[in-house]
């Protein structure tokens, strides 16, 4: 017995090696385990005509697909790879039945995604490898359940391909000095909030090195203006057709940063701004914007108040605003400009936000005893191979110690 995303009780079993389903619509728990219940017993006692079709082994991959989302997947924070991977799978080899999947299957899918391609397209090896991992996960999982019995198992062993790891773009001192001056003459400029919001943001990510995502789920009470330190526990995960939903971050554990003054001084102007809004209407702020002279900065917070921008924050208490209104669209958006104003055009989104967390990465490596342990626990990583793709030795650093103790 379980229940659906829709909230519906449902039955799923395996009686003499026949499978059952069945939902309870408007059903509570109780009401559907006594249904559940009485079922049996009709099989049992013969009364139930069983469907030959619905014998044990006769999942098709997308009732697969269906059966674990339904009991499983759908609880998780990335509630779409999962169905996207498998998906991808069905549509190279097709809707097979489970129990006949073999290791030629494997092969074929292998073949069609990276060779011959699927409806014309050819797929990079981290897809198929992520659809792999989640097509021998899924099958797993049916096989514990005995949900299904394999007639050949199909054999995963040596089936991923290789990626080739590329050298992690990364930003010049001099090309970090031309884009926070960009950014803060566009934002003095404009006086617009989305643009003094991503010189902000610029501020932030090329000092910490934090995820965009991370970035864009911070509220005010993360940070420690008594310790100038900020706690990194959340992060935003945006999935097309699920909305925006807060998570943990990638590597699932939180981490404390410290941070600089720049830093800090970005984070003192953005509580200003919340305990303002908080403590104005928009009427009071218009008030006041029409009365004030000079002061530029308060002028253009009474005027983002009067606008209705701070609306969302008037509810909630100061520790729990967020820190900005950007989000993943807006701030990449936006971010072109830096793009096209340091010369880097055309469809690659290799120089995107990502690329100044890569900047702060391959700095902090190039620091005296910040070995890859140390880069893994300030960036988050789950796994010390990230840190790898930082790290260059050189002879100096041999000769110094200053390389990675591994």
């Amino acid at each position: 017995m379980y229940k659906n995303k829709k909230g519906t009780w449902c039955s799923d079993f395996i009686m003499d090696g026949v499978r059952f389903q069945k939902r309870y619509p408007n059903s509570t728990e109780a009401e559907a385990l006594k249904l559940e219940k009485e079922w049996k017993e009709a099989i049992r006692k013969g009364v139930w005509e069983t469907d030959v079709s619905s014998a044990r082994g006769g999942m098709k991959l997308s009732e697969a697909l269906d059966f674990l989302h339904d009991r499983y997947w759908q609880y998780l924070d990335d509630t779409t790879h999962y169905r996207v991977c498998l998906n991808r799978v069905i549509k190279a080899i097709g809707d097979k039945e489970v129990s006949e999947l073999t290791t030629a299957d494997l092969y074929e899918l292998k073949d069609k995604m990276l060779n011959k391609g699927v409806n014309g397209k050819i797929y990079s090896p981290h897809s198929f490898n992520a659809s792999l991992v989640a097509l021998g996960t899924a099958l797993r999982m049916l096989e514990g359940l005995e949900v299904v019995k394999f007639k050949s198992k199909p054999n995963f062993k040596g089936l991923q391909v290789r990626q080739v790891v590329t050298k992690r773009p990364a930003l010049r001192d001099d090309e970090l000095l031309s884009t926070k001056e960009f950014l803060y003459n566009r934002a003095k400029k404009s006086k617009a909030l989305s643009s003094v919001e991503l010189y902000e943001l610029f501020i932030v990510l090329s000092n910490l090195g934090l995820r965009p995502a991370e970035y864009f789920a911070i509220e005010l009470g993360d940070i420690s203006f008594e310790y100038d330190t900020i706690t990194i526990s959340k992060a935003i995960k945006t999935h097309k057709g699920a909305g925006t939903i807060i998570g943990a971050p990638k590597n699932g554990h939180s981490r404390t940063l410290p941070c600089g003054e720049s830093v800090m001084e970005v984070f003192r102007n953005i509580r200003h701004r919340l305990e303002i809004a908080r403590s104005i209407s928009k009427v009071e702020a218009l008030k006041l914007l029409r009365g004030i002279k000079g002061n530029d900065v308060l002028k253009m917070t009474y005027y983002w108040v009067s606008q209705g921008a701070y609306d969302n924050c008037k509810d909630l208490p100061l520790d729990k605003c967020p820190i900005t209104h950007l989000n993943h669209d807006t701030a990449n958006r936006m971010w072109w400009a830096v793009r096209k104003h340091l010369g880097y055009l055309g469809t690659s989104n290799t120089h995107g936000l990502y690329v100044l967390r890569h900047t702060v990465a391959s700095r902090l490596v190039k620091l005296k005893g910040f070995n890859a342990y140390k880069l893994m626990a300030f960036m988050g990583y789950s796994d010390i191979k990230s840190s790898l793709h930082y790290i260059h030795l050189n002879v100096d650093d041999i000769r110094d110690g200053v390389g990675i103790s591994i």
